[in-house]
């Protein structure tokens, strides 16, 4: 397995020019699986879930709430968060420190199920600020009567499925974490010294996400 060196801030192959050919192929298989089969420094260098995500556009080192949800969500990305969810009008306070793992998780797992109905309709969660307004066109535009627990109910379904689907496959709670760079500490910022990997705070953060997430869990069971 061939070994890195760093030049520049940039992670290469030692011994041979990057990119070139077949490299296309092993980085499109995530970031993950290329730091595995690249091998040497990259597996800490690179930025990645256990789960193999690679996180979306931004440091999310500053911003608990993506980091924590990507490192829990179902799918290949963010999955309860996105945007500026207004917490309000879930009956929630909002986060007053973005820090403070306990707000994040907790906001995270109560308006979880939101983003992932949004999703369904096929429009970008930026737009999708107020929910009122967006069931409200869905009812237009269908004729149904949905209000907002109904769009909840629907997104719990879809998440509860998922998580089961995923567990099936391998995908267990000891996967719920960050590679050694997205969970270090920024050395510089607003979120400067402060580091989500460690491992009591993982191990709490994911038993209280999935506390909060299994009473709804327990509610699709009573559903079906």
């Amino acid at each position: 397995m061939r070994n890195v060196h760093i030049d520049s801030g940039c992670l290469q192959p030692a011994g041979k020019d990057f990119p070139s050919a077949g490299d296309g192929d092993m980085l499109a298989e995530g970031v993950k699986r290329a730091a595995e089969k690249i091998g040497g420094e990259a597996l800490s260098c690179a930025v990645y879930t256990l789960k193999g995500k690679t996180p979306l556009s931004h440091d999310h080192r500053a911003l608990w709430t993506e980091l924590f949800d990507t490192c829990f969500s179902n799918t290949g990305t963010i999955e309860s968060t996105g945007g500026t969810i207004r917490a309000q009008q879930h009956g929630l306070k909002g986060i007053s420190d973005q820090f403070d793992w306990e707000q994040v998780i907790f906001q995270n797992a109560k308006t979880n199920r939101r983003r992932v109905f949004e999703g369904c309709l096929g429009i970008c969660r930026f737009p999708a600020e107020d929910i009122a307004m967006i069931i409200g066109c869905v009812n237009a535009a269908t004729g149904w009567d949905l209000a907002l627990d109904d769009a909840m109910i629907i997104g719990r379904r879809i998440v509860t499925a998922m998580r089961v689907f995923n567990h099936a496959c391998g995908f267990t709670k000891e996967l719920d974490a960050p590679s050694q760079r997205y969970g270090s500490s920024p050395a510089d910022g607003p979120a400067k010294g402060k580091n989500i990997a460690h491992v009591l705070l993982l191990d709490r953060a994911n038993e209280g996400f999935q506390i909060l997430l299994y009473k709804e869990r327990i509610k699709v069971i009573l559903e079906l």
